[in-house]
Protein backbone atom coordinates (compact mmCIF):
# COMPACT_ATOMS: atom_id res chain seq x y z
CA UNK A 1 0.00 0.00 0.00
CA UNK A 2 2.73 2.40 0.86
CA UNK A 3 4.26 1.99 -2.40
CA UNK A 4 1.08 2.58 -4.10
CA UNK A 5 0.73 5.55 -2.09
CA UNK A 6 4.17 6.87 -3.02
CA UNK A 7 3.69 6.28 -6.94
CA UNK A 8 0.35 8.71 -6.83
CA UNK A 9 2.46 11.41 -4.81
CA UNK A 10 5.24 11.03 -7.43
CA UNK A 11 3.10 11.20 -10.41
CA UNK A 12 1.41 14.02 -8.87
CA UNK A 13 4.97 15.84 -8.45
CA UNK A 14 6.30 15.06 -12.03
CA UNK A 15 2.59 16.63 -13.29
CA UNK A 16 3.60 19.74 -11.59
CA UNK A 17 7.66 19.82 -12.72
CA UNK A 18 6.83 18.75 -16.35
CA UNK A 19 4.34 21.74 -15.89
CA UNK A 20 7.36 23.88 -14.90
CA UNK A 21 9.51 22.35 -17.53
CA UNK A 22 6.80 22.76 -20.52
CA UNK A 23 6.08 26.25 -19.51
CA UNK A 24 2.52 25.64 -19.01
CA UNK A 25 3.49 27.04 -15.26
CA UNK A 26 5.80 30.10 -15.33
CA UNK A 27 8.05 31.55 -12.65
CA UNK A 28 6.66 34.06 -10.96
CA UNK A 29 2.94 32.80 -11.66
CA UNK A 30 -0.03 31.37 -9.65
CA UNK A 31 -0.56 27.99 -9.63
CA UNK A 32 -3.94 26.30 -10.77
CA UNK A 33 -6.42 25.47 -7.23
CA UNK A 34 -5.53 21.86 -5.49
CA UNK A 35 -8.54 20.48 -6.74
CA UNK A 36 -7.55 21.67 -10.57
CA UNK A 37 -4.35 20.63 -10.32
CA UNK A 38 -5.61 16.80 -8.98
CA UNK A 39 -8.07 16.54 -11.58
CA UNK A 40 -5.96 17.36 -14.75
CA UNK A 41 -2.83 14.70 -12.88
CA UNK A 42 -5.85 12.02 -12.37
CA UNK A 43 -5.15 12.04 -8.48
CA UNK A 44 -6.53 12.57 -5.24
CA UNK A 45 -6.71 16.33 -3.87
CA UNK A 46 -5.29 15.04 -0.98
CA UNK A 47 -2.10 13.06 -2.67
CA UNK A 48 -1.81 16.50 -4.95
CA UNK A 49 -1.15 18.61 -1.19
CA UNK A 50 0.90 16.34 -0.10
CA UNK A 51 3.36 16.40 -3.72
CA UNK A 52 3.24 20.40 -3.59
CA UNK A 53 3.81 20.40 0.09
CA UNK A 54 7.20 18.56 -0.82
CA UNK A 55 7.77 20.66 -3.91
CA UNK A 56 7.34 24.02 -1.22
CA UNK A 57 10.09 22.01 1.54
CA UNK A 58 12.09 21.74 -2.48
CA UNK A 59 12.19 25.25 -2.57
CA UNK A 60 10.47 25.15 -6.38
CA UNK A 61 7.30 26.58 -4.85
CA UNK A 62 6.39 29.42 -2.61
CA UNK A 63 3.14 30.17 -0.54
CA UNK A 64 2.03 33.51 -0.26
CA UNK A 65 -0.20 34.22 3.28
CA UNK A 66 -0.23 30.27 3.62
CA UNK A 67 -2.55 30.61 0.35
CA UNK A 68 -1.97 30.96 -3.15
CA UNK A 69 0.95 29.09 -4.40
CA UNK A 70 3.75 30.43 -6.89
CA UNK A 71 6.55 29.01 -8.94
CA UNK A 72 9.55 30.86 -7.50
CA UNK A 73 11.09 33.15 -9.44
CA UNK A 74 14.41 32.12 -8.81
CA UNK A 75 14.74 28.23 -8.58
CA UNK A 76 17.38 26.82 -6.46
CA UNK A 77 19.19 23.45 -7.70
CA UNK A 78 16.68 21.09 -8.06
CA UNK A 79 14.97 23.44 -11.01
CA UNK A 80 18.86 23.70 -12.72
CA UNK A 81 18.34 21.25 -14.80
CA UNK A 82 14.77 22.55 -16.29
CA UNK A 83 14.24 25.13 -18.87
CA UNK A 84 12.59 27.83 -18.14
CA UNK A 85 10.85 30.73 -19.61
CA UNK A 86 11.40 34.29 -18.28
CA UNK A 87 8.68 36.34 -16.77
CA UNK A 88 7.64 39.55 -18.49
CA UNK A 89 10.02 41.04 -16.35
CA UNK A 90 12.78 39.20 -15.00
CA UNK A 91 13.99 39.83 -11.00
CA UNK A 92 15.31 38.11 -8.37
CA UNK A 93 12.77 39.78 -6.29
CA UNK A 94 9.81 37.70 -5.40
CA UNK A 95 7.97 40.20 -3.80
CA UNK A 96 3.59 40.53 -4.56
CA UNK A 97 4.03 43.94 -5.68
CA UNK A 98 6.39 42.44 -8.15
CA UNK A 99 4.37 39.66 -9.02
CA UNK A 100 1.02 41.71 -9.58
CA UNK A 101 2.76 43.69 -11.81
CA UNK A 102 4.30 41.50 -14.00
CA UNK A 103 1.00 40.20 -14.49
CA UNK A 104 -0.75 43.17 -15.06
CA UNK A 105 2.00 43.74 -17.83
CA UNK A 106 1.35 40.76 -19.21
CA UNK A 107 -2.59 41.02 -19.70
CA UNK A 108 -1.27 44.46 -20.87
CA UNK A 109 0.53 42.64 -24.05
CA UNK A 110 -2.39 40.37 -24.53
CA UNK A 111 -4.72 42.89 -24.96
CA UNK A 112 -6.59 42.68 -22.06
CA UNK A 113 -6.92 46.25 -21.75
CA UNK A 114 -6.67 48.36 -25.03
CA UNK A 115 -4.20 51.60 -25.76
CA UNK A 116 -5.82 54.74 -25.54
CA UNK A 117 -8.59 53.69 -22.93
CA UNK A 118 -8.55 54.16 -19.08
CA UNK A 119 -7.84 51.08 -17.09
CA UNK A 120 -10.16 50.02 -14.44
CA UNK A 121 -10.20 51.59 -10.93
CA UNK A 122 -7.51 50.85 -8.22
CA UNK A 123 -10.85 48.79 -6.46
CA UNK A 124 -11.31 46.56 -9.61
CA UNK A 125 -7.61 45.51 -9.84
CA UNK A 126 -7.43 44.47 -6.49
CA UNK A 127 -10.63 41.90 -6.97
CA UNK A 128 -8.81 41.07 -10.62
CA UNK A 129 -5.61 40.52 -8.94
CA UNK A 130 -6.59 39.55 -5.33
CA UNK A 131 -4.01 42.00 -3.75
CA UNK A 132 -4.10 44.96 -1.31
CA UNK A 133 -4.85 48.54 -1.96
CA UNK A 134 -0.76 48.92 -1.13
CA UNK A 135 0.17 46.11 -3.06
CA UNK A 136 -1.69 47.45 -6.52
CA UNK A 137 -0.26 50.86 -5.93
CA UNK A 138 2.87 49.79 -5.72
CA UNK A 139 2.66 47.55 -8.81
CA UNK A 140 0.73 50.70 -10.94
CA UNK A 141 2.93 53.01 -9.11
CA UNK A 142 6.37 50.90 -10.50
CA UNK A 143 4.60 50.52 -14.24
CA UNK A 144 3.97 54.47 -14.38
CA UNK A 145 7.64 55.20 -13.74
CA UNK A 146 8.66 52.62 -16.62
CA UNK A 147 5.77 54.75 -19.26
CA UNK A 148 4.06 51.50 -19.59
CA UNK A 149 0.85 53.06 -17.93
CA UNK A 150 0.28 56.86 -17.24
CA UNK A 151 -2.11 59.17 -14.61
CA UNK A 152 -5.34 60.08 -16.03
CA UNK A 153 -8.11 61.60 -13.90
CA UNK A 154 -8.40 60.01 -10.92
CA UNK A 155 -6.47 56.53 -12.43
CA UNK A 156 -4.45 55.92 -15.31
CA UNK A 157 -4.93 54.45 -18.65
CA UNK A 158 -2.94 52.94 -21.05
CA UNK A 159 -1.29 54.97 -23.56
CA UNK A 160 -2.25 55.18 -27.14
CA UNK A 161 0.55 55.22 -30.06
CA UNK A 162 1.60 59.08 -30.04
CA UNK A 163 0.33 61.09 -32.87
CA UNK A 164 2.66 62.76 -35.07
CA UNK A 165 2.84 65.82 -36.63
CA UNK A 166 5.21 65.01 -39.63
CA UNK A 167 4.89 62.89 -42.64
CA UNK A 168 5.33 59.16 -41.18
CA UNK A 169 4.88 56.05 -42.74
CA UNK A 170 5.17 51.90 -42.22
CA UNK A 171 5.38 49.62 -45.24
CA UNK A 172 3.49 46.64 -44.67
CA UNK A 173 4.90 43.78 -47.74
CA UNK A 174 2.49 40.94 -48.51
CA UNK A 175 2.91 38.44 -50.99
CA UNK A 176 0.91 38.89 -54.41
CA UNK A 177 -0.53 35.90 -56.25
CA UNK A 178 -0.57 35.87 -60.45
CA UNK A 179 -4.06 38.08 -60.47
CA UNK A 180 -1.78 40.42 -59.24
CA UNK A 181 -3.83 40.74 -55.82
CA UNK A 182 -2.10 40.60 -52.10
CA UNK A 183 -2.70 36.65 -50.47
CA UNK A 184 -4.91 37.69 -47.63
CA UNK A 185 -6.19 34.80 -45.43
CA UNK A 186 -9.17 35.74 -42.93
CA UNK A 187 -6.64 36.47 -39.87
CA UNK A 188 -4.31 39.14 -42.31
CA UNK A 189 -7.93 40.85 -43.25
CA UNK A 190 -8.96 41.57 -39.25
CA UNK A 191 -5.25 42.14 -38.82
CA UNK A 192 -5.20 45.09 -41.23
CA UNK A 193 -8.37 46.65 -40.41
CA UNK A 194 -7.03 47.00 -36.73
CA UNK A 195 -3.34 48.00 -38.36
CA UNK A 196 -4.82 50.22 -40.45
CA UNK A 197 -7.41 52.04 -37.76
CA UNK A 198 -4.50 52.87 -35.07
CA UNK A 199 -2.29 54.20 -37.98
CA UNK A 200 -5.18 56.47 -38.26
CA UNK A 201 -5.19 57.59 -34.46
CA UNK A 202 -1.61 58.08 -34.78
CA UNK A 203 -1.09 60.15 -37.70
CA UNK A 204 0.57 57.12 -39.73
CA UNK A 205 0.50 55.90 -43.10
CA UNK A 206 0.62 52.33 -44.04
CA UNK A 207 2.11 51.61 -47.53
CA UNK A 208 1.23 48.34 -48.86
CA UNK A 209 3.62 47.02 -51.53
CA UNK A 210 3.85 42.98 -52.57
CA UNK A 211 6.45 40.64 -53.90
CA UNK A 212 6.15 37.63 -55.84
CA UNK A 213 8.51 34.92 -56.05
CA UNK A 214 10.42 36.37 -58.79
CA UNK A 215 11.56 39.47 -55.86
CA UNK A 216 14.81 40.53 -57.01
CA UNK A 217 15.91 41.83 -54.21
CA UNK A 218 15.18 45.31 -54.40
CA UNK A 219 11.78 46.27 -55.84
CA UNK A 220 8.28 45.25 -55.13
CA UNK A 221 4.61 46.09 -56.33
CA UNK A 222 2.41 49.37 -55.29
CA UNK A 223 -0.45 47.78 -54.08
CA UNK A 224 -2.88 50.55 -55.09
CA UNK A 225 -1.13 51.96 -58.38
CA UNK A 226 0.02 48.47 -59.87
CA UNK A 227 3.62 50.31 -60.17
CA UNK A 228 7.06 49.02 -59.23
CA UNK A 229 8.45 50.64 -55.96
CA UNK A 230 11.84 49.87 -54.61
CA UNK A 231 10.65 48.56 -50.66
CA UNK A 232 13.55 50.25 -49.20
CA UNK A 233 11.80 53.89 -48.87
CA UNK A 234 13.57 56.39 -46.73
CA UNK A 235 14.45 58.58 -43.58
CA UNK A 236 10.45 58.94 -43.48
CA UNK A 237 9.50 55.06 -42.40
CA UNK A 238 9.42 53.97 -39.02
CA UNK A 239 10.05 49.87 -39.66
CA UNK A 240 8.17 47.62 -41.78
CA UNK A 241 5.58 44.76 -41.23
CA UNK A 242 6.01 41.17 -42.94
CA UNK A 243 2.93 38.79 -43.67
CA UNK A 244 4.07 35.40 -44.16
CA UNK A 245 1.06 34.30 -44.57
CA UNK A 246 2.14 31.02 -47.08
CA UNK A 247 4.92 29.00 -47.78
CA UNK A 248 6.76 30.25 -50.39
CA UNK A 249 11.16 30.68 -50.77
CA UNK A 250 10.66 34.94 -51.06
CA UNK A 251 10.16 34.83 -47.51
CA UNK A 252 14.41 34.50 -47.05
CA UNK A 253 15.01 36.80 -49.73
CA UNK A 254 12.98 39.86 -48.22
CA UNK A 255 13.97 39.05 -44.61
CA UNK A 256 17.50 38.94 -45.40
CA UNK A 257 17.17 42.52 -47.22
CA UNK A 258 15.15 44.47 -44.61
CA UNK A 259 17.11 44.69 -41.92
CA UNK A 260 19.70 46.51 -43.81
CA UNK A 261 17.64 49.33 -43.24
CA UNK A 262 18.44 49.52 -39.71
CA UNK A 263 14.78 49.83 -39.04
CA UNK A 264 12.29 47.77 -36.87
CA UNK A 265 11.34 44.58 -38.72
CA UNK A 266 8.13 42.52 -37.30
CA UNK A 267 7.03 39.38 -39.21
CA UNK A 268 3.39 38.04 -39.10
CA UNK A 269 4.51 34.04 -39.10
CA UNK A 270 1.39 31.94 -40.13
CA UNK A 271 2.96 29.54 -41.08
CA UNK A 272 5.91 28.70 -39.00
CA UNK A 273 8.25 27.86 -41.68
CA UNK A 274 8.77 32.08 -42.38
CA UNK A 275 12.24 31.85 -41.09
CA UNK A 276 13.96 28.50 -41.79
CA UNK A 277 17.69 30.78 -41.75
CA UNK A 278 19.07 30.54 -38.18
CA UNK A 279 21.15 33.41 -39.40
CA UNK A 280 18.25 35.99 -39.64
CA UNK A 281 17.41 35.85 -35.93
CA UNK A 282 20.94 36.97 -34.70
CA UNK A 283 19.74 40.80 -36.38
CA UNK A 284 18.51 43.11 -33.31
CA UNK A 285 16.14 44.03 -35.46
CA UNK A 286 13.53 41.55 -36.49
CA UNK A 287 10.82 40.02 -34.10
CA UNK A 288 8.66 36.93 -35.03
CA UNK A 289 5.17 37.44 -33.91
CA UNK A 290 3.63 33.79 -34.13
CA UNK A 291 -0.32 33.93 -33.74
CA UNK A 292 -1.86 30.56 -35.85
CA UNK A 293 1.35 28.43 -35.46
CA UNK A 294 2.11 27.71 -31.66
CA UNK A 295 1.26 24.96 -29.48
CA UNK A 296 0.04 27.33 -27.30
CA UNK A 297 -3.62 27.73 -27.95
CA UNK A 298 -3.93 24.25 -28.28
CA UNK A 299 -2.76 23.78 -24.84
CA UNK A 300 -5.61 26.48 -23.57
CA UNK A 301 -8.20 24.12 -25.22
CA UNK A 302 -6.80 20.92 -23.70
CA UNK A 303 -6.66 22.00 -20.41
CA UNK A 304 -10.57 23.51 -20.95
CA UNK A 305 -11.53 19.86 -21.73
CA UNK A 306 -10.01 18.39 -19.17
CA UNK A 307 -11.70 20.66 -17.05
CA UNK A 308 -15.05 19.84 -17.93
CA UNK A 309 -13.95 15.85 -17.85
CA UNK A 310 -13.37 15.30 -21.16
CA UNK A 311 -10.71 12.23 -21.32
CA UNK A 312 -11.22 10.65 -24.71
CA UNK A 313 -11.11 13.48 -27.21
CA UNK A 314 -10.94 13.35 -31.25
CA UNK A 315 -8.91 15.90 -33.34
CA UNK A 316 -10.10 15.74 -36.68
CA UNK A 317 -8.56 17.79 -39.55
CA UNK A 318 -8.07 17.50 -43.20
CA UNK A 319 -5.84 20.18 -43.52
CA UNK A 320 -2.76 17.89 -41.94
CA UNK A 321 0.27 18.70 -44.16
CA UNK A 322 0.07 22.46 -42.79
CA UNK A 323 2.45 23.32 -39.92
CA UNK A 324 -0.55 25.04 -37.70
CA UNK A 325 -2.84 21.65 -38.17
CA UNK A 326 0.35 19.61 -36.84
CA UNK A 327 1.47 21.81 -33.77
CA UNK A 328 -2.56 22.18 -32.77
CA UNK A 329 -2.22 18.10 -32.39
CA UNK A 330 0.83 18.56 -30.93
CA UNK A 331 -0.32 20.87 -27.96
CA UNK A 332 -3.52 18.62 -27.41
CA UNK A 333 -1.55 15.61 -27.09
CA UNK A 334 1.33 17.03 -25.07
CA UNK A 335 -1.06 18.58 -22.23
CA UNK A 336 -3.66 14.87 -22.40
CA UNK A 337 0.34 12.80 -22.02
CA UNK A 338 0.93 14.92 -19.14
CA UNK A 339 -2.56 14.71 -17.34
CA UNK A 340 -1.68 11.11 -17.07
CA UNK A 341 -3.55 7.64 -17.81
CA UNK A 342 -6.99 6.88 -18.56
CA UNK A 343 -6.98 9.99 -21.15
CA UNK A 344 -6.61 10.31 -24.95
CA UNK A 345 -6.64 12.30 -28.23
CA UNK A 346 -7.26 10.57 -30.88
CA UNK A 347 -6.47 11.83 -34.54
CA UNK A 348 -8.66 11.10 -37.41
CA UNK A 349 -6.31 13.41 -40.32
CA UNK A 350 -5.39 13.35 -43.74
CA UNK A 351 -4.45 15.98 -46.23
CA UNK A 352 -6.08 18.14 -48.31
CA UNK A 353 -8.17 17.18 -51.07
CA UNK A 354 -6.63 16.37 -54.66
CA UNK A 355 -8.23 18.26 -57.61
CA UNK A 356 -8.11 14.78 -59.94
CA UNK A 357 -10.35 13.46 -56.67
CA UNK A 358 -12.61 16.24 -56.33
CA UNK A 359 -12.89 16.36 -60.50
CA UNK A 360 -13.88 12.46 -60.76
CA UNK A 361 -16.52 12.47 -57.84
CA UNK A 362 -18.29 15.97 -58.50
CA UNK A 363 -19.25 15.88 -61.55
CA UNK A 364 -18.56 19.00 -62.85
CA UNK A 365 -18.53 18.66 -66.61
CA UNK A 366 -21.71 18.31 -66.83
CA UNK A 367 -22.23 21.72 -65.56
CA UNK A 368 -19.14 23.04 -67.74
CA UNK A 369 -20.89 22.04 -70.36
CA UNK A 370 -24.31 23.79 -69.18
CA UNK A 371 -22.41 27.15 -68.94
CA UNK A 372 -20.39 27.02 -72.36
CA UNK A 373 -23.66 26.47 -74.31
CA UNK A 374 -25.57 29.36 -71.63
CA UNK A 375 -22.57 31.51 -72.77
CA UNK A 376 -22.78 31.26 -76.27
CA UNK A 377 -26.74 32.42 -76.30
CA UNK A 378 -25.97 35.04 -73.38
CA UNK A 379 -25.78 38.89 -73.42
CA UNK A 380 -22.47 40.21 -72.64
CA UNK A 381 -23.14 42.32 -69.71
CA UNK A 382 -24.89 39.02 -68.16
CA UNK A 383 -21.79 36.81 -69.01
CA UNK A 384 -19.27 39.69 -67.24
CA UNK A 385 -20.90 39.14 -63.73
CA UNK A 386 -21.63 35.25 -63.64
CA UNK A 387 -18.22 34.19 -65.25
CA UNK A 388 -16.68 35.29 -62.14
CA UNK A 389 -18.99 33.15 -59.96
CA UNK A 390 -18.78 30.05 -62.20
CA UNK A 391 -14.66 30.18 -62.10
CA UNK A 392 -15.49 30.33 -57.94
CA UNK A 393 -17.35 27.26 -58.40
CA UNK A 394 -14.98 25.09 -60.63
CA UNK A 395 -12.18 26.42 -58.49
CA UNK A 396 -13.17 26.42 -54.88
CA UNK A 397 -16.58 24.75 -54.80
CA UNK A 398 -15.72 21.71 -56.27
CA UNK A 399 -12.91 21.11 -53.97
CA UNK A 400 -14.89 22.22 -50.67
CA UNK A 401 -17.17 19.30 -51.51
CA UNK A 402 -14.40 16.89 -52.11
CA UNK A 403 -13.67 18.27 -48.70
CA UNK A 404 -17.21 17.39 -47.39
CA UNK A 405 -16.89 14.23 -48.35
CA UNK A 406 -13.63 13.26 -47.15
CA UNK A 407 -15.06 14.62 -43.69
CA UNK A 408 -18.13 12.32 -43.25
CA UNK A 409 -15.55 9.23 -43.23
CA UNK A 410 -13.72 11.00 -40.23
CA UNK A 411 -16.71 11.95 -38.77
CA UNK A 412 -18.25 8.03 -39.13
CA UNK A 413 -15.52 6.76 -37.69
CA UNK A 414 -14.47 9.19 -34.34
CA UNK A 415 -18.59 8.72 -33.62
CA UNK A 416 -18.49 4.90 -33.93
CA UNK A 417 -16.20 5.41 -30.84
CA UNK A 418 -18.31 6.01 -27.95
CA UNK A 419 -15.27 6.91 -25.35
CA UNK A 420 -14.86 9.88 -27.64
CA UNK A 421 -17.16 12.92 -25.82
CA UNK A 422 -15.53 16.03 -27.76
CA UNK A 423 -14.54 16.83 -31.23
CA UNK A 424 -11.77 19.45 -32.03
CA UNK A 425 -11.32 20.95 -35.47
CA UNK A 426 -8.23 23.09 -36.68
CA UNK A 427 -10.70 25.36 -38.33
CA UNK A 428 -14.20 26.61 -37.85
CA UNK A 429 -15.50 25.23 -41.38
CA UNK A 430 -14.89 22.10 -40.40
CA UNK A 431 -16.62 22.48 -36.62
CA UNK A 432 -19.61 23.68 -39.16
CA UNK A 433 -19.66 21.26 -41.28
CA UNK A 434 -19.51 18.40 -38.24
CA UNK A 435 -22.98 20.42 -36.75
CA UNK A 436 -24.70 19.61 -40.02
CA UNK A 437 -23.58 15.99 -40.08
CA UNK A 438 -24.18 15.53 -36.56
CA UNK A 439 -27.89 17.06 -37.18
CA UNK A 440 -28.59 14.89 -40.09
CA UNK A 441 -28.00 11.83 -37.75
CA UNK A 442 -30.43 13.17 -34.72
CA UNK A 443 -27.17 13.82 -32.49
CA UNK A 444 -27.38 16.07 -29.97
CA UNK A 445 -24.77 19.26 -29.57
CA UNK A 446 -23.13 19.31 -27.30
CA UNK A 447 -24.96 16.69 -24.60
CA UNK A 448 -23.73 13.53 -26.89
CA UNK A 449 -20.68 15.39 -28.60
CA UNK A 450 -18.98 18.43 -27.80
CA UNK A 451 -17.40 20.77 -30.50
CA UNK A 452 -14.88 23.60 -30.12
CA UNK A 453 -12.21 24.73 -33.09
CA UNK A 454 -9.81 27.92 -33.60
CA UNK A 455 -10.32 30.78 -35.54
CA UNK A 456 -13.24 32.63 -33.39
CA UNK A 457 -14.44 33.47 -37.46
CA UNK A 458 -17.95 35.01 -38.04
CA UNK A 459 -19.06 31.44 -39.31
CA UNK A 460 -18.57 30.08 -35.45
CA UNK A 461 -20.41 33.37 -34.41
CA UNK A 462 -23.18 32.50 -36.73
CA UNK A 463 -23.65 28.61 -35.89
CA UNK A 464 -22.60 28.95 -32.05
CA UNK A 465 -19.50 26.85 -32.62
CA UNK A 466 -17.12 26.89 -29.36
CA UNK A 467 -13.51 28.13 -30.51
CA UNK A 468 -10.35 29.80 -30.00
CA UNK A 469 -9.51 33.98 -30.97
CA UNK A 470 -5.90 34.50 -31.43
CA UNK A 471 -6.81 37.87 -30.42
CA UNK A 472 -5.79 39.56 -33.92
CA UNK A 473 -6.55 43.13 -32.16
CA UNK A 474 -3.88 42.69 -29.77
CA UNK A 475 -1.13 41.46 -31.96
CA UNK A 476 -1.45 43.73 -34.58
CA UNK A 477 -0.82 46.68 -31.53
CA UNK A 478 2.29 44.96 -30.24
CA UNK A 479 3.59 45.16 -33.85
CA UNK A 480 2.88 48.42 -34.36
CA UNK A 481 4.21 49.00 -30.90
CA UNK A 482 7.47 47.19 -32.16
CA UNK A 483 7.77 49.26 -35.70
CA UNK A 484 7.27 52.32 -34.16
CA UNK A 485 9.10 52.77 -31.20
CA UNK A 486 11.75 49.50 -31.53
CA UNK A 487 10.19 47.69 -28.27
CA UNK A 488 6.93 46.04 -27.37
CA UNK A 489 6.41 47.16 -23.76
CA UNK A 490 7.11 44.35 -21.07
CA UNK A 491 8.76 41.56 -23.21
CA UNK A 492 12.50 41.42 -22.79
CA UNK A 493 14.36 42.96 -25.86
CA UNK A 494 16.03 39.58 -26.33
CA UNK A 495 13.35 37.70 -27.45
CA UNK A 496 13.19 37.10 -30.74
CA UNK A 497 9.46 35.56 -30.97
CA UNK A 498 6.59 36.63 -29.13
CA UNK A 499 3.59 34.81 -29.04
CA UNK A 500 0.25 37.21 -27.97
CA UNK A 501 -2.06 35.08 -25.65
CA UNK A 502 -5.87 34.13 -27.24
CA UNK A 503 -8.62 33.46 -25.63
CA UNK A 504 -11.30 30.46 -25.46
CA UNK A 505 -15.01 31.87 -26.26
CA UNK A 506 -17.45 29.62 -24.90
CA UNK A 507 -20.82 28.98 -27.13
CA UNK A 508 -23.54 26.27 -27.00
CA UNK A 509 -21.25 23.85 -28.66
CA UNK A 510 -19.19 22.58 -25.55
CA UNK A 511 -20.65 20.89 -21.91
CA UNK A 512 -19.47 18.53 -20.03
CA UNK A 513 -18.95 15.01 -20.84
CA UNK A 514 -21.43 13.40 -20.45
CA UNK A 515 -21.50 9.34 -21.24
CA UNK A 516 -22.81 8.82 -24.62
CA UNK A 517 -26.05 6.66 -25.18
CA UNK A 518 -28.35 5.62 -27.85
CA UNK A 519 -26.81 7.48 -30.57
CA UNK A 520 -24.26 6.21 -33.32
Amino acid sequence: MQSTKNHAQNKAREFVTNGIRNNHFSPGNKLPTVKALSKLAGVSTDTMRKALTQLKLDGVLESVRGHYLFVKSDLPAFGSNITFSQPAVSSSCGSLWLRTKNHLLRDIVNGMYLPGRPLPGISEFMHTYRVSFRTMKKALCALEQEDVIRSYKRGYELPSLPFNTSPARIVLIGHRHAKDKINLGMHDEAFLRHLEMACARANVQVDICTVDDNFDGINGTDFTSGKTTPLLQGDQVFGYLYLANMDTPVHARVLKMLPLTRKPVAVLDETGNAIDDASLLKSRRLKIFRMTVSQAPARQIAHYLLSLGHKHIAFISPFHDAVWSQQRLKGLREVYAMAGSGVAVSAYISHKPFKESALEHSGIQVLQRAFHAWRRTAQVEFIKEVEPLFATIEEKGIRWGELRRQLKEHFSKALSDRSITAWVFPTDFLGDVAMDFLADRGIKIPEAISLIGFDDSFRSLRCGLASYNFNIEAVANAMLQYVIHGKVPGVPNDRKCIEIKGAIVNRRSIARAHYRRGNG
